[in-house]
């Protein structure tokens, strides 16, 4: 007995260890199939530092994709196909926007239909819970007007956006729904807090779905559905939303930039894997806004 114990212990160690060493285990043959127009797609969370780099690198760096997040993103839309999003702050402790490099703005152009930014916050301090209209637009357009700026191109601001925490008062969405280029939607949480300007019964309804046209607002809301970093083995939590008939029309997934590494990669190659081998395709919130 105690030896079958040891056993289970040692398998389990084991499996742990393949999955955050970069070796996801999961089975194929019990994947399931994409729902018909089912589509899937993939962001970053507190975006600052990449931006930081190309300013840092911009005599060196020939391409955009010479940083290392843009160019492994590059090689899975290549591979894969995928598409994504970096929500990003106008400032950390070192580095603001206003001083980034606009060296790039062809790359980004050029890949703007795979690659694209939107607002999260001014910094990694505090959120928009308590934000006024007027101070929601000032916040919204700081960002974005240097977002364009960087990238060169308005077709690369996704209007379907992550704010910092899941947060934000009716009177800051408003307002950023009233900026230009503003907002259509947000992608709401991925726990169980209250999203946003949310009330309890419709918090609890987009949690569980894929998506949920908010009427008095006129503003569509998405539900993230899958945490990177709190995911073991994705291919399989994956596979249990493919199979919630309430949830799997749209797969939501996220990180955060300061999370990308070794296991960080391994994890985005499964959930392009998945999307391969289920059949959903990779698409943008914004471009398939459901108006219901």
């Amino acid at each position: 007995m105690k030896k079958i114990i040891v056993k289970i212990i040692i398998t389990g160690i084991i499996l742990v260890l393949l999955a955050y060493t970069g070796f996801t285990v999961y089975n194929y043959t019990s994947s399931p199939s994409a729902p018909d127009g089912g589509y899937i797609h993939m962001s970053f969370d507190d975006t600052i530092s990449l931006f930081e780099d190309l300013t840092k690198n911009q005599d060196t760096y020939e391409s955009v994709f010479d940083n290392d997040m843009l160019a492994y993103c590059k090689e899975l839309h290549e591979e894969y196909g995928a598409v994504f999003s970096f929500y990003c702050f106008y400032q950390n402790d070192d580095f603001n926007l206003l001083n980034c490099t606009h060296k790039f703005q062809q790359d980004f152009k050029d890949n703007a239909d795979w690659l694209k930014f939107g607002f999260h916050n001014m910094s990694d301090q505090g959120n928009l819970a308590n934000t006024t209209s007027s101070e929601a637009v000032e916040y919204y357009t700081t960002v974005t007007k240097q977002l364009i700026e960087i990238t060169g191109s308005e077709e690369c601001i996704d209007t379907v956006i992550r704010l910092q925490n899941f947060a934000g008062s009716s009177d800051a969405v408003d307002g950023l729904m009233s900026s230009e280029n503003g907002i259509q939607g947000l992608l709401t949480a991925d726990d169980d807090r209250i999203s946003y300007f949310l009330d309890d019964n419709d918090s609890r309804y987009i949690a569980e779905h894929d998506d949920y046209f908010e009427q008095s607002k006129k503003i569509y809301l998405v539900s993230t559905d899958l945490r990177l970093e709190n995911s073991v083995v994705p291919y399989n939590d994956l596979t249990a939303i493919c199979k919630n008939t309430n949830q799997n029309k749209i797969i939501e997934v996220f990180t955060h930039e300061w999370k990308y590494n070794a296991i960080t990669k391994s994890k985005m190659k499964t959930v392009c894997e998945f999307a391969k081998k289920t059949g959903y395709e990779w698409k943008y919130p914004m471009d398939n806004i459901v108006y219901e």
